[in-house]
């Protein structure tokens, strides 16, 4: 799936005020989120990469870690949300999905209430997506977006 340039202007413009939109909802994730994001640990900075999904032509996640928010944008979907700290296990992070812009309430694509798992496994940082119900649904190997 290629991004159109609509698609593009659009994902500009929700990048611009998802932190807005994450502030209006309430889901100002304090409780982990200032802890992952603090300059030096594995989660910090910003990760994209290609996520796999069944029966679905591979689309592009990227995931920012802020102070006291995580977002996380399908900019070839038209999606972005946040990612709520939900705990961790066995050396994963846990986080229940709300998606803010293009969710299927919104006549979008992206599923509400799903849950992403992150990991990291020799310098690339594991996704995992979980469907409501708990399947998993889709996968991804992101990397460390280097800014200068």
């Amino acid at each position: 799936m290629a991004v159109s340039e609509v698609g593009m202007k659009r994902n500009a413009k929700a990048l611009y005020f998802l932190p807005t939109a994450v502030l209006a909802l309430g889901f100002f994730v304090l409780d982990g989120g200032a802890a992952l994001a603090q300059q030096g640990t594995p989660f910090s900075g910003t990760w994209s990469g290609s996520v796999d999904q069944a029966d679905v032509d591979a689309y592009d996640v990227e995931i920012e870690f802020y102070d006291d928010f995580v977002t996380v944008l399908y900019a070839d979907l038209d999606c972005a949300g946040v990612l709520e700290n939900t705990g961790a296990a066995d050396g994963r992070r846990a986080f229940a999905e709300h998606i803010v812009i293009g969710g299927e309430n919104e006549g979008g694509v992206c599923v509400d209430d799903g849950t992403v798992q992150l990991d990291i496994r020799g310098g690339f940082l594991t996704y995992r997506w979980f469907w409501p119900d708990g399947e998993l649904g889709a996968t991804a190997k992101l990397t460390r977006v280097l800014t200068e």
